[in-house]
């Protein structure tokens, strides 16, 4: 099985650009969308889960704006707007080989890539959230629910 790792950048205008990685197969099975935690890079995610790649499977991440070579500032906003950008360059990657397209999130990651997935209706063919936090308390999840739907739907209460 031949490798392939790959590094570039994708353009969003005449001045900004995303940078992002890849890890290629030579007869994929599919392709896994990886969108980076705050703070870490191209490397994390590829690094997390190259058994993947073992097993037959092309990665992609990126960098959010302002990390790395990413060009940008860093905001909440901006992941959003990176990880439907990136989002969209691999749903062509994945059309363009006839892959199925898939994405993994651990953490905040996870955030934008289901914003993004409904922003480009839905193209991932599965997806995998992974939570890091070892415990959780229910009441806290409950009260913050609830605070949140107040605020959202306030006549309804």
């Amino acid at each position: 099985m031949t490798i392939v790792f790959e590094k570039g950048m994708c353009s969003r205008g005449r001045r900004d650009w995303i940078e992002w990685a890849s890890v290629r197969n030579t007869s994929p099975c599919g392709l896994i969308f990886l969108p980076p935690l705050i703070g870490g890079n191209v490397s994390h995610g590829i690094g997390m889960f190259r058994w993947l790649i073992r097993k037959g499977y092309d990665l992609i991440s990126f960098n959010y704006s302002g990390h790395d070579n990413s060009s940008g500032r860093f905001s909440l906003g901006a992941t959003l707007r990176d990880t439907v950008h990136m989002l969209a360059h691999a749903q062509r990657l994945a059309s363009t080989h006839r892959l199925p397209l898939f994405g993994i999130a651990p953490c905040y990651s996870a955030i934008p890539l289901l914003y993004s997935a409904y922003r480009l209706k839905e193209p991932l063919q599965g997806i995998v959230l992974i939570n890091a936090v070892l415990r959780l308390n229910p009441a806290a999840v409950a009260r913050s629910f609830w605070a949140h739907y107040k605020k959202m739907f306030p006549a309804q209460i």
